[in-house]
């Protein structure tokens, strides 16, 4: 089974640092490719060093779908891998074998795209809303981008660079596709504290998301 995991950075270098440690007891064997979108923390002096699949990085920020576009153009479109997973800098996994557990998810269930239970995202007022239940993954019309499991398939197509995104956050729809959000496997994205710890960085990001796609 051949899994690559791509992942877009841009500064907060210590959660790139916990992620990285925690991505390791993931369950699987994987390449990562990391697109660093202009860091100006020392995130890709330190992104140098990792042994990494493959490394890119702009001088400036490009935006989450050039990111995304340009890990296409690397791997050739996924060619060889059975799946391919895309991993925010900011997330926490506290559960081992996470990504173990949802490709066989994947593989028993008819889903076309998971996401784990992101806190955070899936949980609270304004989370997911899920539109049915399939053995314990909840099929929603949207899911958010921070932890994806799909096929190359999916990035068969060109992604739209011209998509505008609400405040630079990343959201999939779901439109000729099914998918679904594993209850279950319970991971993190703490933006909540991120944006009262990190208050410059958030500013910084909901104003240049008004120029960048």
């Amino acid at each position: 089974m051949q899994v690559l995991i791509f992942t877009l950075t841009r500064d907060r270098i210590e959660y790139t640092k916990r992620m990285f440690e925690q991505l390791k007891n993931c369950g699987v064997e994987y390449d990562h490719v990391v697109v660093d979108n202009g860091s100006k923390d020392g995130t890709l002096d330190w992104l140098v060093e990792q042994d990494l699949y493959d490394l890119c990085y702009f001088k400036e920020n490009r935006g989450l779908w050039a990111g995304i576009q340009t890990v296409i153009d690397v791997t050739s479109r996924f060619y060889g891998y059975d799946y391919v997973v895309k991993v925010d800098n900011d997330m926490e996994f506290p559960e081992d074998g996470w990504l173990k557990k949802m490709i066989e998810r994947y593989e028993e269930n008819d889903f076309d795209i998971l996401s784990p239970f992101v806190n955070g995202i899936c949980s609270g007022q304004g989370g997911v809303r899920r539109v049915g239940y399939s053995n314990g993954i909840g099929i929603v019309p949207h899911v958010g981008g921070a932890a994806l499991l799909t096929t190359p398939e999916f990035y068969d197509e060109d992604l739209p660079t011209d998509r505008p995104l609400a405040q630079g956050w990343d959201t999939w729809f779901c439109t000729g596709l099914k998918c679904g959000i594993v209850e279950d496997i319970k991971v993190k994205h703490d933006t909540k504290k991120q944006e009262k710890t990190m208050k410059k960085y958030y500013k910084r990001k909901i104003k240049e998301s008004k120029y960048v796609v």
